[in-house]
């Protein structure tokens, strides 16, 4: 070959040392040490203030066991619908507890809808347990 040596081009390093190295498995992130592998946790916050003042700051969780697995989706589901009706209700409680509610007038209770009440122009349904 015109005077050249036969190199060995399979021992040539293209490209630089820390692209050769083999690729280990992802790291997985561990978000929450305190749930087992498959469960989830739902959390929901509720934050209720007015310009002065403050009325609610809860949060609201609910862990379920093996949530990840698909055949647990409907159990995940009803653990949510679960939740959401618990924060509703003491959303509702914390809120009649807290602010003044107008008794109703003649003619609301006249109309036989005694469970809305009209105060400061919005409608106000108070929570029925």
């Amino acid at each position: 070959m015109n005077g050249a040596k036969n190199l060995d081009l399979e021992h040539i390093a293209i490209l630089p040392a820390h692209m050769r190295q083999p690729e280990g498995a992802p790291r997985v992130e561990v978000v929450d040490a305190a749930l087992a592998e498959g469960d989830l946790k739902v959390r929901v916050k509720v934050e209720i203030h007015g310009h002065n003042i403050h009325i609610m700051d809860c949060d609201f969780e609910a862990i379920v066991c093996g949530g990840m697995d698909g055949k647990n989706r409907g159990t995940f589901c009803q653990s949510l619908e679960g939740l959401l009706d618990h924060a509703r209700r003491s959303v509702a409680v914390k809120v009649n507890s807290t602010l003044p509610v107008t008794p109703p007038t003649a003619d609301e209770i006249e109309d036989g809808n005694n469970h809305s009440f009209l105060t400061d122009g919005h409608r106000l349904r108070l929570a029925q347990a």
